[in-house]
């Protein structure tokens, strides 16, 4: 959806609550609050300009923590970047996977059905990431736990072990199917 990030450090002890009444006090009723731990905190709000935010550091620092707050960091997303981002990953998500498709049914061109093997690993995949997302839809509500870029790049890492751990497993049965062609794979 787009919207701003601020990453805030009080000097004095703050509590999460405090931080998010201050927010819905701010006029930010939907700002996610997220405690980083030693009085760090994440917010995430509607697109917030200059002057709100200037705003919304002296309102913390009068009300939270008049020893300061530190201004760790402050981005910007616009919605526009955001779709971008969601449908350029889809593509290049299922460009992937028709790559890993025709790339096991080449692999495993020796073996009778070979795009069994390919279509095999494309459902692993699937299952593999929606299991992830699943569990991070659920923790989102549950725990308000956000979905960023670094979530991007550890669904990419299980994508990849997905498909690793399933060419090594298919690897091992061509191996005996070539070995042992009479065999059934009980």
């Amino acid at each position: 959806t787009g919207g701003s990030t601020t990453t805030v450090a009080f000097k004095d002890d703050t509590t999460q609550e405090a931080v998010r009444q201050l927010m819905v006090d701010f006029g930010e009723t939907d700002a996610v609050v997220q405690n980083f731990g030693d009085n760090t905190f994440f917010i995430r709000t509607k697109e917030l300009d200059e002057g709100r935010k200037n705003a919304l550091l002296d309102l913390m620092e009068s009300r939270l923590s008049p020893s300061g707050v530190e201004l760790l960091s402050f981005d910007l997303v616009s919605p526009v970047v955001a779709r971008k981002i969601v449908v350029n990953g889809f593509w290049m998500v299922l460009a992937a996977a028709v790559g890993i498709f025709l790339f096991i049914w080449w692999a495993f061109r020796n073996v009778p059905s070979p795009y069994r093997y390919g279509l095999a690993a494309i459902v692993a995949l699937v299952h593999d990431t929606l299991i992830v997302v699943g569990i991070f839809a659920i923790l989102g509500e549950v725990a308000e736990i956000e979905v960023n870029s670094m979530f991007l790049f550890a669904l990419l890492t299980v994508i990849g072990y997905s498909v690793n751990d399933t060419i090594v497993v298919f690897d091992r049965l061509r191996e005996n199917v070539v070995l042992y062609p009479n065999r059934s794979f009980a």
